[in-house]
């Protein structure tokens, strides 16, 4: 394979060009590595450790600790529970060019379509941005509770919904008790049953 006479940049959705990161830092991983275990895309931890080779100072691996206690459960070493992950290969666009780099990125901030299904104890949303429908109620709704959300930018007019899901809401017929299957009165005779045959 010739050598390219300069280096080449990849694309958006390439793995990066460079990788800056420290010990300290948090990333999120970029790349699925092993998703029975739970280090996939998006999956968020802390730069612990940088592990050098002996001989040449080149990195080979960095040490992970992850957020999700149960993430790289299997891939974790009993020594310091870490997950030590390494270079990803990647082909790129151009034919014949390989890039090497480790699968992650720098996520002391993500963004609110990352973060779909995410569960959390605290986090400061911003709805600077916000251009989608249901976009605000997905980024407000990933802490447990009231008292670990932070709101910045706050602007009511960004929280909006669907305005085609609205009027399918305003259409819908109301449930009325009595037409429901009777529950209610299923358990009013079975409790009725066993008070008769404690008598």
């Amino acid at each position: 394979m010739a050598l390219q006479d300069r280096p080449l940049k990849g694309g958006k959705n390439e793995l990066p060009d460079t990788l800056k990161v420290a010990e300290g830092a948090r990333v999120m991983l970029t790349r699925n590595i092993d998703i029975q275990n739970g280090l996939v895309n998006g999956a968020f931890g802390k730069l612990l450790r940088v592990v050098y080779s002996e001989n040449d100072q080149h990195i080979i691996k960095l040490g992970l600790k992850m957020d999700n206690e149960t993430s790289g459960k299997n891939n974790r070493t009993p020594a310091d529970d870490m997950v030590y992950i390494e270079r990803a290969e990647e082909n790129l666009k151009q034919k014949g060019v390989v890039r090497r780099q480790f699968p992650v990125k720098l996520a002391f901030a993500c963004t609110i379509h990352k973060v779909q299904g995410m569960t959390t104890t605290s986090a400061v949303v911003s709805l600077k941005s916000i251009f989608e429908p249901g976009m605000a109620y997905v980024a407000v709704s990933r802490v447990t509770s009231l008292s670990g959300l932070y709101l910045l930018d706050m602007e009511e007019k960004k929280i909006f919904t669907n305005p085609e899901i609205t009027a399918a809401l305003e259409n819908m017929r109301q449930a009325n008790l009595d037409d429901m299957m009777p529950l209610l009165h299923v358990i009013q005779t079975l409790s009725r049953l066993k008070h008769q045959s404690v008598l």
